[in-house]
């Protein structure tokens, strides 16, 4: 919690950014620190607002409007693109504890509104906040869960041009009805939606030639059930144990990653962007954690080498979001058998496409900067032995160094001590 000091700080901050003070920034990127500063004082400072009422009205408003401007089906479908920072994932935090802590008809609503937003940020606040007290929610998780696979498969369904006029009224209906549903109401069990069940036939009961035929009605979802897909995947890796069976896990992994990598045919008909974030899930960006509880994850990592490469090749000239998972991934313990040749991929890459040095959001340069100073830490030796990843690693720092990125400068010359 605050205290008062901290909660005075927090709400200047919210009046400066809420129009008190002239600021020189574009209109959009107020948006989170606003929203953010309301969130903070709400959740984290209820006492001082009691003596404050006219701070908690203002933060409270903020929240109301923030949720309330998330378009209608009508208006907006699918994913947002997003050129500032999301606001909604901290309006997604207020939302979700107070439908944890007190559900209502007024908290479920604004839950579903967060859910059905298009924001993958707010979402996977509500989401993984709503996993972490899943116990206590009960029956109210798997209504949740519930509700959100049937929101993605109204994704997949989604009215597109040239489809029928009554589509799109249709659609819209049952868009209305799913906004009208209680996610507190009901006696929704696992038995409902059972995708933990097949990720532990997968794992644990089934032998690895059946394994595409439980898993691949899941994967046909393609893209556009990217949250259904999604949820799988993280049930799949979260069954790891220390148990685990190396060399059978590696059997059941590796067909999924060369469905998802090798089929052309699967990404089609959905939006790319999430298309690639699937493959970056089912390569186990994000899941590193899982995989660090195997005691010889590395073996685990290193068996799968080949399929790392055909991904690193295929997308890492494009799109930061790879970059930035790739790194945020090569900076774990799980990672760690793929630095070397990870550091190489990134730099010959780097030389295909030189736009991609150019990325602009701070958490690719965050991850670029970390994988760096990881390696410099924990691979001084591996390095030592090879010189072009030695080159690589010069090459990159010295493009941090360029971009003026933080503490480039000093790891450029901890790295030119080191080579």
């Amino acid at each position: 919690m605050l205290n008062a000091q901290e909660a005075e700080s927090v709400a200047s901050l919210m009046a400066a950014v809420d129009g008190d003070e002239e600021i020189d920034i574009a209109q959009e990127m107020t948006d989170a620190p606003r929203v953010a500063a309301a969130a903070l004082l709400l959740l984290r400072a209820p006492d001082w607002l009691t003596e404050n009422a006219a701070i908690q009205q203002r933060a409270q408003s903020i929240i109301d409007s923030a949720i309330a401007g998330i378009a209608d089906e009508s208006e907006a479908r699918g994913p947002r693109i997003l050129m500032a920072p999301s606001h909604l994932e901290f309006a997604a935090y207020f939302a979700v504890e107070h439908w944890i802590g007190a559900p209502s008809k007024e908290n479920d609503e604004r839950m579903l509104r967060v859910l059905k937003s298009g924001d993958d940020q707010a979402v996977q606040v509500v989401v993984w906040s709503a996993y972490r007290t899943a116990r206590h929610l009960g029956q109210r998780w798997w209504r949740l869960l519930y509700l959100a696979l049937l929101w993605s498969g109204l994704l997949m369904l989604t009215p597109r041009y040239g489809d029928e006029e009554g589509e799109q009224v249709r659609w819209q209906r049952w868009c209305r009805w799913l906004r009208t549903r209680s996610l507190s109401a009901g006696n929704t069990t696992v038995a409902s939606i059972d995708p933990l069940g097949i990720a532990e036939n997968l794992i644990v009961d089934s032998p690895a030639a059946v394994g595409p035929a439980l898993w691949g009605p899941v994967f046909a979802l393609g893209p556009k059930g990217h949250y259904a897909v999604g949820h799988f995947l993280t049930c799949w890796f979260s069954q790891l144990t220390e148990t685990t069976v190396v060399v059978e896990f590696a059997q059941r992994w590796r067909p999924m990653v060369e469905f998802m990598l090798l089929d052309e045919e699967w990404a089609k008909g959905g939006p790319w962007y999430y298309g690639q974030q699937l493959e970056r899930q089912v390569l186990g960006f994000g899941a590193s954690t899982y995989l660090e509880r195997l005691p010889d994850h590395a073996a685990l990592v290193g068996m799968m080498r080949d399929l790392f490469e055909v991904w690193a090749r295929k997308r890492l000239t494009r799109n930061e979001d790879n970059l930035a998972g790739f790194c945020g991934f090569l900076g774990t313990e799980a990672g760690k058998p793929l630095r070397i040749d990870g550091l190489k991929w990134i730099a010959d890459s780097m030389k295909v496409n030189p736009d991609l040095g150019k990325w602009f959001r701070d958490r690719t340069s965050n991850a670029f900067m970390e994988f760096l100073d990881v390696l410099v830490s924990e691979n001084p030796a591996e390095l030592a032995r090879d010189d072009s990843a030695r080159q690589a690693l010069l090459d990159l720092s010295a493009h941090a160094v360029s971009r003026q990125l933080t503490a480039a400068l000093a790891l450029h010359e901890r790295i030119r001590r080191l080579v």
